[in-house]
């Protein structure tokens, strides 16, 4: 092998910092009920994501299950408690950099309204959504 194949062939394929797709979306939920968080990303080589609740790393649990897969990640939060409110994350880092994005989950308690009637809430809310002139788009 001559020198300079042997330089070319030690080199490194460039390194593309991870960043994400589709954000992490706020999560408003009753308590007992279960709560997701999703997001999509991209990298090269292929980020590992690490979820987090505040500063906190999340691991792997029956109470918290985590699946990540190709270029997307979610957190299932099995049940939710009033204390489990505050702000969680996804982190995706490769050896070209690193992305985070986070949001708020609030969990509501579940109060009878007047008639044993439960007030109407959103559960999700809008994501944003890549669409070309001309093209429909549905909003949930």
């Amino acid at each position: 092998m001559k020198v300079t194949e042997a330089f070319f062939f030690n080199l490194k394929k460039p390194a593309v910092p991870p960043f994400f797709t589709k954000k992490i979306q706020p999560c408003r939920v009753f308590e007992h009920e279960s709560a997701r968080f999703e997001v999509e990303f991209e990298g090269d080589p292929t980020p590992e994501i690490t979820w987090y609740r505040e500063d906190f790393p999340i691991k792997n649990s029956t109470e918290f299950q985590i699946h990540t897969f190709g270029s997307k990640s979610v957190l299932i939060i099995r049940q939710v408690f009033m204390e489990d409110s505050g702000i969680f994350a996804a982190v995706a880092e490769n050896r070209g950099g690193g992305a985070k994005c986070s949001a708020n989950l609030v969990v509501e308690e579940r109060r009878a309204g007047s008639g044993g009637l439960v007030p109407p809430s959103f559960l999700n809310t809008i994501q944003d959504q890549g669409v070309k002139a001309g093209q429909l788009i549905r909003f949930d």
